[in-house]
């Protein structure tokens, strides 16, 4: 990250990024290798306070926004996140729960036993998209009414 700070200082504020997203270890589907999920990156409780005070030292926080992902589930995690440093947040989980995922870990392989990711008809029949629409509008709305 030093490094791609000191060609943005190099070059000019006016070619930095309008944003970094910055999904954590704790994120993602389960369909990286083991060793990967295991082995790379960081938390975001040590992640995004490390972005966060870079961007502050050089300068450049209020041109390169922030998102922050992984696991913001909880409206105490989304709290923290904007407390932190955070400009917004991005989450698929909280929804995906919603959905009825139960994180067999097998979204890549279009064998999801609750239909969410996969093509297959017959898995996908338990997927309702009334039902399901309105329990993800409930997480939504009370994760707003949380915060």
């Amino acid at each position: 990250v030093t490094e791609f700070l000191d060609e943005i200082e190099r070059r000019g504020i006016e070619y930095a990024p309008d944003f970094f997203t910055l999904d954590s270890s704790d994120g993602g589907t389960g369909a990286a290798p083991q060793a990967l999920m295991d082995n790379v990156g960081l938390p975001l409780r040590q992640s995004l306070p490390l972005l966060v005070d870079l961007l502050n030292e050089r300068g450049f926080k209020q041109r390169i926004k922030v998102i922050a992902t992984g696991k913001m589930i909880m409206p105490s995690y989304v709290a923290w996140a904007l407390a932190t440093g955070a400009d917004f947040i991005a989450s698929a989980r909280g929804n995906m729960f919603a959905l009825g995922c139960i994180q067999s870990l097998q979204c890549n392989q279009d064998t999801c036993p609750t239909g969410i990711t996969t093509h297959n008809i017959r898995l996908q029949k338990g997927l309702d998209p009334k039902d399901k629409s309105a329990r993800v509008a409930n997480y939504n709305h009370f994760l707003h009414y949380d915060l």
